[in-house]
């Protein structure tokens, strides 16, 4: 996305089953931009979500937790890594069925 903004635009649109966000977007970062998602109200407020970045100091990661990132992986990261933390918040999901 070239923003936080668009990104916002497009989960309502196409209500995804994960948000995969970068913390340092442009226009709406994406702690701003989970904390709007949160206040939705919608079946989406409760996406599971992943801060991919690579702010990673031990503030950037509790911050994260704190407005509602479920996960946090540091920028380069491995694409088995990705796909596992997925596949983690998926099912921690308080309402997932499976």
């Amino acid at each position: 996305m070239e923003s936080g903004w668009a990104a916002l635009e497009e989960i309502q649109k196409y209500n995804p089953e994960v948000l995969i966000c970068d913390i340092g977007l442009p226009g709406l970062d994406g702690y701003q931009l989970l904390k709007k998602i949160r206040k939705l109200g919608l079946e989406i407020s409760s996406i599971p979500a992943i801060a991919c970045t690579a702010f990673t100091s031990r503030e950037d990661v509790r911050h994260a937790f704190e407005v509602g990132f479920q996960a946090h992986i540091v920028k380069p990261f491995d694409p088995d890594k990705l796909v596992q933390t997925i596949m983690e918040v998926i099912h921690s999901r308080p309402d997932n069925r499976d």
